[in-house]
């Protein structure tokens, strides 16, 4: 998994989870729909997480 921040910056999982462990709390999540796109083997999810 790579996260991917507004700025253009790029996070691993392990760097992602070490920055946001203790700093965000969920409440809620959820998404309206899904799209999810291939492109060379690699699986996209596309749309906003709410």
């Amino acid at each position: 998994m790579i996260h991917i921040h507004a700025n253009g910056k790029v996070d691993d999982e392990p760097a992602y989870l070490a920055l946001v462990r203790g700093q965000i709390a969920f409440l809620h999540a959820s998404r309206e729909s899904l799209e999810v796109r291939v492109l060379y083997g690699t699986a996209l999810p596309l749309r906003h997480l709410r």
